[in-house]
């Protein structure tokens, strides 16, 4: 770890326990560990690598207030972060994404500190409130994250996508048909002004025409 020899912060103390927790069971033996054993330690370092990857989140997000970038003179936090790390720049960026999301979003942003939920289902719960209508009331969308939170317990990040496609007809039907009805008639609106047709007459009769 690159962080300081005596930190100060306890988030940075956390981690540098942790990473020394880590390496000293990275040679480790795990023939003697019994398969319920097993099971269940692969179920609980999922859950702490969603811990993990929330605090890297806010991490980055703060890296971007506190001028991290700018210090080094990199274009973005994302950016140094891969270049130090030689993490992959789009998961930097995605990371990063989440940050700021997860700012906006604090139901979501407690369940993936608890790992209730996991950095991918936080990101479409995320992306699927987001993308409901500007009209709806803020006490339904806190429903709806709620609700899509309560489903990420059965349904893994491709499914909550799908059933965040449909989020505003689970928590509020009527608002969901009304916004339905309005967007049927944009379309049909625009359909309508993109009609045309264009009629002539040769001079031997015949009516001819063009239309769209």
């Amino acid at each position: 770890m690159t962080a300081q020899a005596h930190p100060s912060h306890r988030v940075t103390r956390a981690v540098t326990e942790i990473s020394h927790s880590l390496l000293e069971v990275a040679d480790a033996s795990l023939w003697s560990m019994e398969a319920h054993e097993t099971a269940a330690t692969i179920v609980e370092l999922t859950r702490v690598a969603a811990r993990v990857t929330e605090l890297q989140a806010r991490l980055a997000t703060h890296a971007s207030s506190a001028g991290v970038a700018e210090q080094v003179g990199a274009t973005s936090v994302p950016n140094w972060w891969a270049h130090q790390t030689r993490m992959n720049r789009a998961e930097a960026h995605r990371i990063a994404h989440l940050g700021a999301g997860l700012e906006e979003h604090p139901l979501t942003h407690e369940a993936l500190k608890t790992a209730d939920v996991l950095p991918d289902q936080a990101a479409v719960i995320i992306k699927a409130v987001e993308d409901l209508p500007d009209h709806v009331d803020p006490a339904v969308r806190d429903r709806a994250e709620a609700h899509l939170i309560g489903e990420a317990a059965h349904y893994n990040a491709k499914e909550l996508a799908k059933l965040g496609k449909g989020l505003l007809h689970v928590i509020d039907p009527e608002a969901a048909d009304a916004h339905e009805a309005k967007l049927l008639e944009r379309e049909e609106r625009a359909a309508s002004m993109a009609t045309r047709l264009t009629m002539r007459e040769d001079p031997d009769g015949i009516t001819r025409g063009t239309f769209a």
